[in-house]
């Protein structure tokens, strides 16, 4: 600032060491006094103390460090700008749909939708969006290499101090292996189901014809020692009927039944 040859002002960080205490942050503005016979008469400093700039500048820093590092896709968009583009995505966002921030920061995400994308859980998307309401919805989406993964997209509206909205944050879960777990289940669900079926009326029909011969048996059988095979026979009906009863309480309760 002194020299003949530098800037007028110069505008620096500086902390300051106090008699007592810890350093003061401060942002120091410079500048030379004029004086006609020499290039100055020496600088004025204006101080300003900057802790709370600081203190704010680092609160932020860890936030957004947190951001960057969740388990899961982050975005938050800005519904001041046309299409309510997106301002900011994670790390785990680039990870889990390929697209990198050059790419995705200030489009809609609605580039991650497809032809099986659900409509009716985007009109749901969209509504909450239009209404100021939190909502969470599952998505079939597009990774940018084309293969589909399901998305739990959960978003919601960021008012300031005036209630007025001036982001949305959205958080993406990859529930691709829930969703495979849920169609292997209801699969499996439907071969019980379909050996219930069986169980109950396949087998069951001609048990109901060969107990009901039994029983017809016994009231018109001469024959010595013919009582006693019958009763064996009958309870051998019987026990199967009660394996029949047992294997299809197994089915229903959603055991696993092999072949």
């Amino acid at each position: 600032v002194l020299s003949r040859d530098g800037p007028g002002i110069q505008r620096f960080r500086v902390d300051i060491e106090p008699k007592e205490g810890d350093p003061i942050p401060c942002r120091d503005h410079m500048a030379a006094l004029p004086s006609n016979s020499s290039p100055s008469y020496g600088s004025v400093g204006i101080l300003r103390n900057i802790s709370d700039d600081v203190a704010r500048r680092e609160e932020l820093e860890i936030k957004t460090r947190a951001l960057d590092e969740a388990p899961v896709g982050i975005t938050i968009t800005d519904p001041e700008l046309p299409d309510n583009p997106m301002v900011y995505v994670n790390d785990r966002f680039r990870e889990m749909t390929g697209y990198d921030r050059d790419y995705a920061v200030g489009v809609n995400c609605r580039f991650l939708q497809g032809p099986d994308t659900d409509e009716a859980a985007v009109a749901t998307l969209r509504d909450a969006i239009e209404a100021e309401e939190p909502t969470s919805v599952e998505l079939l989406n597009y990774r940018r290499d084309g293969t589909e993964f399901w998305n739990r997209v959960s978003v919601a509206p960021l008012p300031d101090d005036d209630g007025r909205v001036t982001e949305w944050v959205g958080f993406q879960e990859d529930i691709t292996e829930y969703k495979n777990r849920e169609a292997a289940l209801k699969r499996q669900n439907e071969r019980l189901d379909s050996f219930a079926f069986i169980v109950s009326h396949d087998l069951r029909n001609p048990l109901n014809v060969a107990q009901g011969r039994v029983e017809r048996a016994e009231t018109v059988v001469d024959d010595d020692g013919a009582d006693e095979h019958l009763d064996a026979a009958a309870a051998a009906l019987d026990r199967i009927e009660s394996i029949i009863g047992h294997t299809l309480t197994l089915a229903r309760e959603g055991e696993t039944v092999g072949d």
